[in-house]
């Protein structure tokens, strides 16, 4: 039982860590560059990723919204009726993450990196 748990949280964390990696990138044109300049600028719309995954029974649903320099991941984790929620402000550099039964919250500003 402690194997099965142990899979389910590593599994858990790489969701929570590549769900947003995933979303953020951008797809490469094929176009060439001359075909670029004719064509309309690139807008910026709003994204919304829904996933679900079962595994042995447990169902787990995560949606990311992404809207310019802002994300927001939300998981329903399975068994324990529990949401989880994290609004990554990449423009302040800091992550938000809320669990709104409890009504508590944690700002984390983003690792600085050395020059």
């Amino acid at each position: 039982m402690k194997t099965i748990n142990r899979i389910q949280s590593a599994l858990f964390l790489f969701l929570l860590v590549a769900i947003p990696i995933l979303a953020q990138q951008k797809a490469k044109p094929n176009a060439p560059a001359k075909a670029a300049l004719t064509e309309q600028p690139e807008t910026t719309n709003d994204l919304k990723l829904k996933t679900r995954m079962d595994m042995q029974g447990f169902s787990m649903d995560s949606t990311v919204y992404i809207k310019g320099p802002r994300e927001r991941t939300e998981q329903t984790l399975p068994g324990m009726n529990l949401q989880m929620v994290t609004i990554k402000e990449c423009d302040l550099r800091r992550d938000i993450q809320i669990n709104d039964s409890a009504k508590v919250y944690k700002i984390e500003p983003f690792a600085s990196t050395p020059d």
